[in-house]
């Protein structure tokens, strides 16, 4: 994207790339070349060159120009918040050009994924697969624009008065879209203007529901339970998150009244990005930053208040003063926005809109918390945490993932396998020298100190599981296994102690080979999940 301030240095560029991809074109549009594709061995590496131009050319002369005049009429100031409210002015007079912009790019992917290479030699095919994921990258970057110039109006009140349920997770209990929603607050938006209108924590769910608040479909009533519709600590127990969405939209609707237009689901690691830009803030006698946020929220809240009551006022107040500082005016918003796209990227950012058609513009990105139906871009792989320890041990939980596919069949099909490695951080005397709110004390029958964590992992649509080894044994693990919106999805429960490390592989059986990427999706955990991709030995 370009940014404000670079446009007109730009341009020329863009002039010069342009001249080259109408010259290539026409080089490869003359009689004598289009004759000769039909020559034999020849003919599809010239056609495969041929498409490649025209996929140039509809960027050049269809996508940059109207990208330059958004780039041109858009200033990054647009995303100012001043006095709690956002001028949407600026972002709705770009749309027009964004559109036409995102609409020449995908375009011009459509038309480099149907570029055959089957018949081409190794320089052309690594040309196009070269072609097709720059285009990839830059389509996925102008639509993830788009979609935000029509879905950020929308949220923040354009029509009228809006409510967005905020869930705040909390890591040191993990839940497969990032941790237990231990705070809740909730937001009004109209025309722009941004209100804190309401808090609550799990304690003002308490009793639980009789009875999922909306009914469960078979998998995840098989997966995760009833307690997922019934108790607003579970309602992520689903990596689904428009599941999630829905459950704590019903939840508050039912325990506090009103309507809920949105879900937004964010973490205290985020709440670090945002005091990175907005600075330090007070919180009673304790300073918040981004150095400390993270170790004051997840860990030291535990040590310094005994009482839950006490820790939820610290909670609300905390997010009520992070609030104030990223509303105020006094945040450069180069640098909200960059924190936002950082906890974006990392998955510590989930919306679900309940309005069909600003949650399409939501899906198909990081944001949505929803794994794609097919397998059109690529072969995609989830890899989720459930805690089961019931308390915030998963403050000393690390995680590595590592994932890779082959041909290792005579047939063709693929073979994916994950990895999956934890360890635990936690005090060799955690038993004792931690308190029982954060151990669990034993209550739900695991020993203090100790962790225990659901490992639930989602293979590629239509892909089959071939079980769960540790490394070097041939003994397959027993876990719950189900076919999830057309992925098997397979559970395996594990237990640390402190200092120990446990490493599950998954495999599952693809039934075609797939073109494109193989991508990842982890829970964000406290730290950035290591994660690596790897070619599979067979």
């Amino acid at each position: 994207m370009v940014v404000e301030g670079e446009a007109e240095a730009t341009a020329p560029l863009a002039a010069e790339l342009k001249d080259r991809a109408d010259t290539a074109w026409e080089m490869t549009h003359d009689p004598v070349w289009r004759a000769s594709e039909y020559v034999p061995w020849v003919g599809p590496n010239l056609a495969a060159v041929r498409q490649i131009t025209e996929v140039a050319r509809t960027i050049t002369g269809e996508g940059i120009d109207p990208l330059l005049a958004a780039a041109t009429e858009f200033d990054a100031e647009a995303f100012a918040v001043v006095d709690g409210r956002v001028d949407l002015g600026p972002i709705i007079a770009v749309r027009g050009d964004i559109d036409l912009a995102n609409a020449a790019m995908t375009s011009a992917r459509e038309q480099a994924a149907a570029i055959d290479i089957d018949a081409t030699v190794g320089p052309v095919r690594d040309a196009v697969d070269q072609m097709l994921a720059l285009v990839g990258d830059a389509t996925s970057s102008v639509d993830a624009l788009d979609r935000t110039a029509h879905l950020l109006p929308a949220m923040l009140g354009q029509g009228g008065s809006r409510n967005t349920l905020v869930l705040i997770q909390n890591n040191a209990e993990l839940r497969a879209s990032g941790g237990v929603s231990g705070a809740l607050a909730l937001l009004t938006a109209s025309d722009g203007k941004i209100d804190l209108a309401g808090q609550a924590s799990t304690r003002d769910f308490d009793p639980p529901f009789d009875e999922p608040v909306v009914p469960l479909d078979q998998p995840t009533e098989s997966l995760y339970g009833a307690i997922t519709g019934e108790y607003i600590q579970n309602v992520n127990l689903t990596p689904w998150f428009d599941t999630t969405g829905e459950l704590s939209k019903m939840m508050w609707e039912r325990r506090f009244g009103g309507t809920i237009d949105a879900v937004v689901a964010v973490d205290p690691v985020l709440l670090s990005y945002l005091l990175e830009a907005a600075g330090p803030v007070e919180v009673g006698d304790v300073t918040l930053s981004s150095d400390n946020a993270v170790d004051v929220l997840l860990s030291e809240t535990y040590a310094r208040f005994a009482e839950p009551a006490d820790q939820d006022a610290f909670f609300a107040s905390a997010a009520q003063t992070v609030f104030a500082a990223v509303t105020g005016g006094d945040v450069e918003p180069r640098a909200l926005v960059e924190a936002l796209v950082r906890g974006g990227e990392e998955r510590r950012i989930r919306i679900w809109n309940a309005r069909a058609e600003e949650q399409r513009l939501v899906e198909g990105t990081t944001l949505s918390g929803i794994l794609p139906a097919d397998n059109s871009q690529g072969p995609g792989i989830g890899v989720y945490f459930n805690d089961d320890t019931g308390a915030k041990m998963d403050y000393y939980l690390d995680a590595d993932v590592k994932v890779g596919s082959g041909v290792c069949r005579g047939d063709g099909r693929p073979t994916y396998r994950v990895s999956v490695t934890l360890t635990s951080t936690a005090p060799m005397d955690g038993a004792t020298s931690l308190p029982d709110y954060v151990t669990g004390g034993g209550r739900y029958g695991v020993e203090p100190g100790r962790i225990k964590t659901f490992v639930n992992v989602y293979g590629p649509v239509g892909s089959a599981t071939q079980g769960v080894t540790y490394p070097g044994s041939a003994d397959q693990l027993n876990g719950q296994v189900a076919i999830d919106r057309g992925r098997p999805a397979v559970v395996v429960p594990t237990e640390l102690a402190p200092g120990e490390t446990i490493t599950l592989v998954y495999d599952f059986l693809g039934q075609t080979r797939e073109r494109g990427a193989l991508t990842l999706d982890v829970t964000p955990t406290l730290n950035v999940t290591e994660t690596q991709h790897r070619s599979l030995n067979c």
